[in-house]
């Protein structure tokens, strides 16, 4: 058997596989320890600290933490075949979990799985809503034609040029445009078509 060694950067010591391995089983079962004698109010506070510092960090600093992750360097760099076999061990580590659970763990896990897919298609649903709920609530400034938000545009335009407004509109800096009333402003145009 070949000893491969493996650099610990915990303490820049060199160690085999099987001692790493080991190391980390530790690791793993001290951590599952001191969750299990966590208590409920404990929990809600870590992670409540966890969700702020989350959200502190901005979308640079997330990419970067996420790049820097070693299992997603290691799922980019897999093979087809890697991956093929990364799916089934997760499969059957999945298969096992539910095979060993017990029927009120069952109801438990089935009960938060409805409530966050609830949650989802609230979240969905209010989301959809606010998409389509809306009005005209926008008017064009020379044709005063009704437009939606997105049907509307804010033009800066040259008033020397434009003498054929009236005072009202030639004393803004900006005026809310209609594609079509923009078309003409912006072009060189001498004459109101209205």
């Amino acid at each position: 058997m070949v000893k491969k060694y493996i650099k610990n950067t915990n303490t820049n010591k060199t160690e085999t596989a099987t001692q790493r391995k080991r190391r980390l089983q530790k690791a793993k079962e001290k951590y599952k320890a001191k969750r299990a004698k966590e208590s409920e109010g404990d929990r809600n506070s870590r992670l409540q600290k966890r969700r702020e510092q989350l959200a502190s960090k901005t979308p640079e600093q997330y990419e970067a933490r996420i790049k820097s992750n070693r299992y997603t360097q290691m799922v980019a760099s897999e093979t087809p075949e890697e991956y093929e076999v990364r799916l089934k061990q997760s499969r059957e580590r999945q298969r096992q979990q539910l095979d060993s659970e017990t029927p009120e763990h069952r109801d438990t896990r089935l009960n938060k799985q409805r409530e966050r897919t609830q949650q989802c298609r609230a979240n969905n649903l209010q989301a959809f809503e606010n998409g389509i709920n809306t009005i005209c609530i926008h008017v064009c400034d020379i044709c005063t034609k009704r437009c939606y938000p997105n049907q509307v545009r804010t033009v800066r335009y040259n008033a020397a040029a434009l003498t054929y407004l009236p005072v009202e509109l030639t004393s803004k800096i900006s005026l809310l445009l209609c594609s079509r009333c923009q078309t003409h402003v912006t072009s060189n145009k001498t004459t109101m078509w209205i």
